[in-house]
C-alpha cells in the first residue's frame, strides 16, 4: 500500500509490533525496487533492542473514529517513539538496502546540506495533511543551517517529475554557486540521504525513512506544515489514539522533543496559522480550501518567504533555542 517509503513505514510498524507482542517472524507481500528489496518472510531478533521496547502493545489505530480497519494492517501499530523507530530502522531495515546502492554516491562533508524536494502531483495537491515545505524553509536552511552559518554546497534530491517542483528553481536561481544536482539513478538518491550529514526532508516518507536509517546524520533540518491551531497538545500526546493526525506525528517524524534526543542537533519549523498566505487560503477544514490552494499553490512555495511566517526552534545536545 502505498509507494516505497510508505511500504517501509509499515514494515517498520509490524517490527515493532512483533517486539511487543513477542513474535520473532513477520511475513510481508515482499517489495523489491532498484534501492532495496524487503523480503517475504524475516525474523527479528528481540537481544538487538532494550527491554522498553518488547513491553506491551499500546495499539494507535490509524482512523479518525478510532475504529480499527483490518484492512490497513500495519498502518496500526503499537506505540513508539522516534527512538525506538530509530533502532529498528539501523538494525532491521537498512539491512534491506542493496549493496550496489552504498556505492552509488560520495559521502558528503560537513559543509553540504543534503535536501530533498518533492516534485509531482504532491505538489499541488490540496490535501493539507500532506503540505510540502515552501521555498522559505529550504532558504533559510542554507543561509543559516550550519551553528548559524551558510552551507558551502546544496544537494538536491528530486524526481523531476511534473509539475516540478517551484523550489527547485528556487534554490538554484537564489544560490546558483552553492547548488550541486545528480539526478542519475534513484540508487544515487537513496544512498545520497543514506550518507548525508546535513538533511533537509521533504515531507516525504521517502527522505524521512531514509534519514532514520542513517548512521552518519549530525544536523537535521524539520519543517512541520501541520498548520498549529491543530498542533496544541498532539506533538507530544499520550493516551488513545487521536486519528490520522497522530500517524503524521509518527510516519513524519515531527516529535520535536523525541527528535532532540535522538540526534544530535534538530532545527524545527512550523508554520504559523497567522501567516498571510495561509489566511488567504483560509481553514483548511473547509470545503474551499482545495479551491483556493488550487489557484494560489505558486504562491504558497515562492512568496512565504516575504508573506508568512513560522516558528523555529533548535536543540543540541539536549538544550533548547528558540528563534522567531
Amino acid at each position: 500500500m502505498g509507494q516505497s517509503g510508505n511500504h517501509i513505514h509499515q514494515v517498520v510498524n509490524a517490527v515493532v509490533m512483533a517486539l511487543a507482542v513477542n513474535r520473532t517472524l513477520i511475513v510481508t507481500p515482499g517489495y523489491e525496487n532498484s534501492a532495496w528489496e524487503i523480503p517475504q518472510v524475516f525474523s527479528v531478533d528481540h537481544t538487538m533492542f532494550p527491554s522498553q521496547m518488547t513491553r506491551a502493545c499500546v495499539l494507535e489505530v490509524d482512523s479518525d473514529d478510532g475504529v480499527y480497519d483490518c484492512e490497513l494492517l500495519f498502518k496500526q501499530r503499537c506505540r513508539s517513539t522516534v527512538g525506538d523507530r530509530r533502532q529498528v530502522f539501523l538494525k532491521v531495515i537498512s539491512k534491506f538496502i542493496k549493496a550496489e546502492v552504498r556505492q552509488a554516491c560520495q559521502q558528503q562533508d560537513d559543509q553540504t546540506l543534503t535536501v530533498h524536494i518533492r516534485d509531482g502531483g504532491v505538489v499541488k495537491q490540496s490535501n493539507y495533511y500532506h503540505l510540502q515545505p515552501p521555498c522559505a524553509f529550504y532558504h533559510s536552511v542554507v543561509r543559516t543551517g550550519r551553528d548559524g552559518q551558510a552551507f558551502d554546497k546544496v544537494q538536491i534530491i528530486h524526481s523531476g517529475e511534473r509539475p516540478a517542483n517551484p523550489c527547485v528553481k528556487s534554490l538554484n536561481d537564489t544560490f546558483p554557486q552553492k547548488v550541486v544536482q545528480h539526478r542519475e539513478s534513484m540508487q544515487h538518491d537513496v544512498c545520497a540521504l543514506l550518507m548525508a550529514r546535513n538533511v533537509a526532508p521533504a515531507a516525504s516518507s521517502f527522505s524521512i525513512t531514509l534519514f532514520m536509517m542513517n548512521p552518519n546524520v549530525q544536523r537535521l533540518f524539520v519543517m512541520n506544515t501541520q498548520l498549529d491551531w491543530e498542533w496544541h497538545g498532539i506533538e507530544e500526546a499520550e493516551g488513545t489514539s487521536i486519528g490520522r493526525l497522530y500517524r503524521k506525528v509518527n510516519d513524519y517524524e515531527l516529535s520535536f522533543k523525541q527528535l532532540c534526543s535522538t540526534f544530535p542537533s534538530v532545527d524545527y519549523f512550523h508554520i504559523s496559522s497567522g501567516s498571510s498566505l495561509v489566511n488567504m487560503l483560509g481553514n483548511p477544514k473547509k470545503s474551499h480550501w482545495s479551491r483556493e490552494y488550487g489557484k494560489h499553490w505558486k504562491k504558497y512555495f515562492l512568496d512565504f518567504e516575504e508573506n508568512g511566517n513560522y516558528s523555529h526552534k533548535t536543540c543540541k545536545q539536549g538544550s533548547v533555542q528558540r528563534r522567531a
